[in-house]
């Protein structure tokens, strides 16, 4: 009943939103009430002649004619001629609460002018507000962070941190996944594009749980099974750990089969591993339903791995593990110079602040489930040339691959506070191997009354006028039927 009841909902939305399109002689850019400062610095031309002469050649840029972002404003990028694009990118997924927001600009500012720089080896109040604030947003055990510069840092301390705990030096990932680019995320890595030819050594690459074009369908306990397989084949029977993406970024935002990370970390725990959730891209609200990636599938890490929308555009990473886990960092020295620096961890606390201020988890639901709408709307329009099921976007191969990309890199990303990435939900059809019915995704917990009543005194319906109203009723419609991460406090 609460599928039909969503779905009617999400269909008025969107016949909503085809009427204004009809009405529209061409597509425009919404008003917004923003002017670019005027640009005087050096032109396209000027800056990749400096980039081609002192830069890493390894360094590419998107178009043949690549553009010169001078300034951003929430979802909006401006180019040096002043001219307005929506950021469905976000720097590669990793602006989650708009450009320049104005609370996280006035926090990094505010640090800036009282302490920029100095060590985690004296106090101050900034990393310890942050890590407290983050560990909040963790179920169980898990309230012990270590902050990094980045995602691949935060791979590389976990995996080190599991082989340290454990003895053991074998790591179980999946194929087609992304961790980083050093030495030790380079070998959990598997997709070629991203390896170079070093040594690699102690990883193992289990077969990919992808429900759309993977080996065993949807059919999560035969992709368990290969993780035993290498276990018992492939390691002395003990393993280090289990690092793996909820939903694969890098890889084409594939989720994982429902079902099989509760299966694969038994095994592993079984083979005294730590299961290690990279949270890197799918973190901080996305998926919509849950603030984290792992939450969607009903377990409950040994280690958290952050990067990207922690710091909306900072450089911050994060490692969150258990007390019991974090002490093996204490058998030798260990600590990051710039990770969890004044600057970083203040500007980390103020984008935690707004994703709560602005509700923008429940943003990403709402949105995520009426742009899946729209696209099944194409899939209907256009059967026999595509087919589309969201959540990883799959196309039939004759369509071209620029399309499939473009739909890759939108749900990909968060296109700052309006169509972040969207939880998503499964379709098999007999014999075209996707999947043969639609899956319902892990529910939130009940809300109560009060916490209704919260979301109703929300500002949303003067920001988004009758479309704004059509999405909170979507939403309030689902919360009746449907448990609230709210209740958990990881809203």
């Amino acid at each position: 009943m609460m599928r039909q009841g969503a779905g009617n909902l999400v269909r008025r939305f969107s016949r909503l939103a085809a009427a204004a399109e009809t009405a529209a002689a061409a597509p425009r850019m919404p008003a917004f009430d923003h002017v670019p400062l005027p640009y005087d610095g050096p032109s396209a031309a000027e800056i990749a002649r400096k980039r081609a002469e002192y830069l890493s050649p390894s360094l590419f840029h998107f178009y043949s004619k690549p553009l010169n972002i001078v300034e951003g404003k929430r979802q909006y990028l401006y180019d040096e001629h002043g001219r307005r694009y929506l950021d469905a990118f976000a720097g590669i997924a990793t602006v989650c609460c708009g450009h320049c927001h104005p609370d996280v600009v006035d926090a990094i500012t505010a640090q800036a002018r009282r302490l920029q720089h100095s060590t985690v080896l004296y106090l101050n109040h900034a990393i310890a507000d942050f890590a407290e604030a983050l560990a909040s947003k963790l179920p169980g055990d898990l309230k012990v962070v270590f902050f990094t510069n980045s995602g691949t840092e935060a791979n590389e301390l976990a995996i080190l941190m599991a082989r340290l705990y454990t003895g053991s030096h074998d790591i179980i990932s999946l194929r087609n996944s992304y961790h980083g680019n050093a030495a030790g995320t380079m070998g959990a890595t598997a997709q070629k594009n991203w390896k170079f030819n070093v040594v690699q050594s102690g990883v193992h690459h289990a077969v990919n749980p992808d429900p759309y074009r993977g080996a065993f369908g949807s059919d999560a306990e035969k992709y368990a099974r290969d993780v035993q397989e290498i276990i018992e084949f492939g390691t002395t029977g003990q393993v280090a750990g289990f690092i793996s993406e909820a939903i694969q970024g890098v890889g084409g935002i594939v989720e994982v089969s429902p079902g099989y990370l509760p299966l694969a970390y038994e095994k592993v725990r079984k083979a005294g591993g730590l299961c290690i959730a990279d949270e890197v891209q799918a973190g901080f609200a996305r998926v919509g339903s849950h603030f984290w990636g792992f939450e969607t599938h009903g377990v409950v890490p040994d280690i958290v791995t952050m990067a990207k929308g922690i710091g909306n555009g900072i450089p911050l990473g994060a490692v969150v593990t258990t007390p019991e886990i974090a002490q093996v960092l204490t058998r030798r020295c260990y600590f990051n110079t710039f990770g969890g620096n004044p600057l970083c961890t203040a500007g980390g606390l103020a984008v935690l602040k707004v994703l709560e201020k602005e509700r923008l988890q429940e943003n990403a639901f709402v949105i995520g489930s009426y742009l899946k709408d729209r696209l099944r709307g194409l899939q209907e329009k256009h059967e026999s040339e595509a087919r589309i099921s969201v959540g990883p976007v799959e196309l039939e191969r004759d369509v071209p691959w620029r399309i499939r990309e473009l739909l890759s890199i939108f749900l990909t990303t968060i296109p700052l506070n309006r169509s972040p990435l969207c939880s998503c939900s499964h379709r098999r059809r007999e014999g075209d191997g996707l999947h043969a019915r639609r899956r319902a995704r892990d529910r939130p917990p009940a809300q109560d009354a009060g916490q209704r009543g919260d979301l109703q005194r929300h500002g949303t319906h003067e920001r988004y006028g009758r479309l704004g109203r059509e999405r909170r009723v979507l939403w309030e419609r689902l919360q009746d039927h449907t448990p609230s991460v709210l209740q958990q406090g990881r809203c």
